[in-house]
């Protein structure tokens, strides 16, 4: 069995008229069979392209991020054609969404947890990655996929250990920055998230750790992530370039 699974925080392209073309040419040209689209509409918009997906077989689930405080201003949307519309997924302080998808010539299954993890706070992301283990856990029969913009770095990244570094911390929170180069960027480096996945057996289909997300001032940093258990392989990753600062990934998970 072989799936092609795709994160992209399209930055809330896909409910402006201008740009939903562009993000769904993109993804066309990539061909996924699973997308966890991060911030994928503001919460007063429509999907323009819910038809198009439709069109190109993706049963289309749209998730209100947020769950436990107001900042609920972003949509998560998570597109499946290989398995049933994604159900909603509660992980702690936000929402997910849960994709099963199986296939009829192996009878094998996977399932893929699209999220969008909190940008603000380590606890937050360290609460958001137990609510995925836990679930994961309780069902163990089925490969479980984590996708979708983590914001947290492995704590080993040449660029996670600068951001952690002394000097860099305390001019994070001295210096004014622009927004997401202050302290939540330097929280980020923090490494606790990653590593708490990590030992419940969830691997990076990146290996090489590569840049995901870009700055102005600094080197790019891994913030979006494809996690799978040892019990699949991970291969074929790629991250595209794209017309955000955030890079699309892409990853081929086999059974």
């Amino acid at each position: 069995m072989s799936v092609k699974i795709g994160a992209w925080n399209v930055s809330g392209a896909l409910g402006k008229p201008e740009m939903a073309p562009v993000v769904l040419e993109m993804m066309q040209r990539i061909g996924a069979d699973v997308w966890v689209l991060s911030e994928a509409l503001d919460i007063n918009e429509d999907l323009l392209v819910r038809e198009d997906f439709e069109r190109d077989g993706f049963e289309v689930q749209i998730v209100d991020r947020e769950i436990t405080d107001t900042r609920g201003d972003k949509m998560l949307v998570v597109l499946n054609r290989l398995g049933p519309k994604a159900t909603k997924l509660a992980l702690a302080h936000r929402q997910g969404a849960s994709a099963d998808i199986s296939l009829a010539s192996d009878g094998k299954a996977i399932r893929v947890v699209g999220a969008h993890f909190d940008d603000r706070r380590e606890q937050s992301r360290l609460d958001m990655a137990q609510a995925f283990i836990d679930y994961k856990n309780a069902n163990p029969n089925v490969p479980t996929i984590l996708a979708g913009d983590i914001n947290a770095m492995h704590g080993d990244d040449d660029i996670a250990k600068l951001l952690q570094s002394r000097r860099v911390r305390l001019a994070a929170f001295l210096i004014p920055m622009p927004r997401n180069l202050d302290g939540r960027l330097v929280a980020m480096a923090d490494g606790r998230t990653m590593a708490l996945l990590e030992q419940a057996d969830m691997q990076d289909a990146d290996s090489l750790h590569q840049p995901t997300m870009h700055y102005p001032i600094i080197p790019g940093v891994q913030l979006d992530h494809i996690m799978h258990p040892s019990e699949v392989r991970a291969t074929n990753f790629e991250a595209h370039a794209t017309y955000t600062n955030h890079r699309a990934i892409t990853a081929t998970i086999e059974t």
